[in-house]
């Protein structure tokens, strides 16, 4: 059966719902699963984890008898070809149909490549289909828009957050040929403007980290009616492949071997198997694993990456490391993975996730830096102004071993109420602060918020009534409900309001200006706040700065194997994500970019 792009989604059997909810993501990678039910967001209940913090950590043994991958992660895929397998031809074939894949596939393609995208699931897009920006330089939206930001600046960005452990090459070649990258999208159907004029989303970082992010606005064309079309912005690039330069995609069709020949250099095709159970061996010239990478639900991940901590689960995608397994299977060289931490929300007391507890007041007193933070010891641990960088702000808790404790005095609760915040907070929704019910969702626009919080008591009782916060009469109250030790948490409010007092922290060092409220002796609330995990982790296997895998036997790349986005690692480096705007969704675009138009050059050339 050689593969359609104009089948209806009944025919293709699926079921699943397209629909996007917007927000703020610099992720990519394979597409998600459930968009509808897994997908945690404001206003959503996601799919909760199935691995219990408690559970054994994988050991290589599956249960049932089946065969495991080196990450302990069950693999049901066939070990061999069939010999009825279907066998196609084709000059490129990309797996995943992510951000990156859907940039290899269309500049494959557009490169005279007759390009085929191979999908595990029957999602196109990934995680396009809820991000906002794209990073870039000295583009020309930027110049008409005033924005004046170097390839200097980012790359040196980009090398300091990592301290060099990325692949600097690689960076250097990203960030050169960004503004070509953001020019080649809004030719080939994404509609992109500058980052907006008087818009903020972090208040810690730099503003030109800020201003080098494009904000996607969707298609720039009319769209070819086709059910492979992505929910998200990338509609008009799919209906360019599709469309303007015939490519082709098989969705519920999963990848499970790369073919090697007899020199061990060289790609000659890929197996995969339908969800019928049939399979097909697509013979290529040239091979792009665009596929993602370990997603926050994989034991591999949990135990592995994250070592188990408590945190939250955003993107339940269907990640599972498969490029990188691929690879790794012929000699590719696996190197550094990073867990994505993004941002800090409210949770349960237990630090369950419960994404129907992100309203504006839990965002605006989880982003106050007015406050203390601390620990399960009941000790200070951070300035808590990190809360304007919200990749600082989730390392910070994954320093704490995932979960800290906001705790509020009464006092300062009377006082937003009757005076607001105290200054500006970034990032926290548009409009005044009347207090919404517990269960409304942030708007996705994002402003600042001012004047009384009006409601905000009556609220925080409720959640005090619903289990979510706790409420105590004094501080020995508040030791025996959180579980701190009480002259710990005695000496840290103690410690904390001398330093109020003094306008000075002598301790983390916090700006004297968010030195502003004391704690005395309660009564008090306190919240409990859990690093988020943004879709799992960064990182595949190591390519070189042209995206080709390197072999691990040799130190030398494969001659037509080539490694996009989240299946290729070395331009983030160890520490998670570098807080540049659209960084992430930069390296995914421009990364498949590239790869497609040199795996065209070697098909066709």
């Amino acid at each position: 059966m050689s593969p359609k792009h104009n089948l209806t989604k009944a025919e293709r059997g699926t079921e699943q719902g397209q629909g996007g909810l917007p927000r703020r993501s610099f992720l990519s990678g394979a597409a998600l699963v459930g968009v509808g039910t897994a997908f945690g967001l404001a206003g959503c209940s996601p799919q909760s984890s199935t691995s219990e913090p408690g559970a054994s950590a994988p050991t290589g043994q599956a249960t049932g008898g089946q065969a495991t991958n080196p990450y302990g992660i069950p693999d049901d895929l066939p070990t061999e070809v069939s010999a009825d397998a279907e066998r196609l031809e084709y000059d490129v074939v990309v797996i995943g149909s992510g951000t990156s894949g859907t940039c290899a596939a269309l500049a494959a393609a557009q490169n005279g490549a007759r390009t085929i995208v191979i999908e595990k699931t029957d999602i196109t897009g990934g995680l396009s289909n809820y991000s906002t920006f794209i990073a870039g330089a000295q583009t020309a939206l930027q110049k008409e828009a005033g924005i004046d930001i170097s390839v200097d600046y980012l790359y040196t960005a980009q090398r300091e957050y990592y301290k060099g452990t990325c692949s600097l090459p690689l960076v250097r070649r990203i960030f050169e040929t960004s503004a070509e990258n953001i020019a080649w999208l809004t030719e080939n159907g994404l509609d992109l403007i500058a980052f907006p004029a008087g818009l903020s989303v972090q208040s810690n970082l730099p503003r030109e980290l800020e201003l080098c992010g494009h904000m996607m606005t969707g298609a720039n064309e009319d769209v070819i009616d086709s059910p492979y079309l992505p929910a998200g912005p990338f509609k008009g690039l799919w209906s360019t492949f599709l469309g303007q330069y015939g490519g082709e995609v098989m969705t519920e069709t999963r990848a499970f071997m790369l073919m090697i020949g007899e020199d061990g250099q060289t790609v000659t095709g890929v197996a995969c198997q339908r969800g019928d159970g049939t399979q097909v061996v697509i013979n290529a010239k040239a091979v792009v694993l665009s596929a993602g990478s370990w997603n926050g639900d994989t034991d591999y991940f949990r135990y592995i990456l994250a070592r188990n901590p408590q945190y939250n689960q955003e993107a339940t995608s269907s990640n599972s490391g498969d490029g990188i397994l691929l690879a790794e299977k012929i000699g590719g060289h696996p190197w550094v993975s990073s867990p994505f931490w993004h941002q800090v929300y409210t949770s349960h007391l237990d630090t369950t996730e419960d994404y129907s507890l992100i309203c504006r007041e839990n965002t605006i007193l989880g982003r106050l830096p007015a406050f203390c933070w601390v620990n399960t010891l009941g000790e200070r641990f951070a300035d808590e102004s990190v809360t304007g960088d919200f990749s600082r702000m989730a390392n910070t808790a994954f320093s704490q071993g995932g979960s800290y404790w906001l705790p509020i005095s009464e006092a300062m609760v009377d006082d937003l109420e009757a005076n607001g915040t105290p200054f500006e907070i970034i990032g926290s929704g548009p409009g005044d602060n009347t207090a919404r019910t517990g269960t409304e969702s942030i708007s996705s626009a994002v402003g600042t918020l001012s004047g009384p919080m009006t409601g905000l008591k009556a609220l925080m009782d409720e959640f005090v009534a619903s289990g979510i916060y706790i409420k105590a009469d004094s501080i020995e109250d508040l030791a025996a409900q959180t579980g701190c030790a009480l002259e710990t948490l005695q000496e840290t409010f103690a410690t904390y309001d001398a330093a109020v007092a003094a306008k000075q922290d002598a301790e983390f060092l916090k700006d004297s200006k968010f030195l502003v409220y004391s704690y005395g002796s309660g009564p008090f609330y306190a919240m409990r706040m859990t690093v988020n995990c943004e879709g799992g982790s960064l990182g595949g296997v190591r390519v070189n700065k042209n995206l080709k895998v390197i072999r691990r036997e040799t130190g030398n790349p494969f001659d037509n194997l080539f490694a996009t986005g989240l299946n290729a690692a070395g331009f983030f480096g160890v520490g998670g994500y570098a807080d540049i705007c659209g960084d992430t969704m930069g390296f995914a675009t421009n990364s498949g970019r590239l790869a497609g138009t040199a795996a065209a050059a070697l098909a066709t050339g």
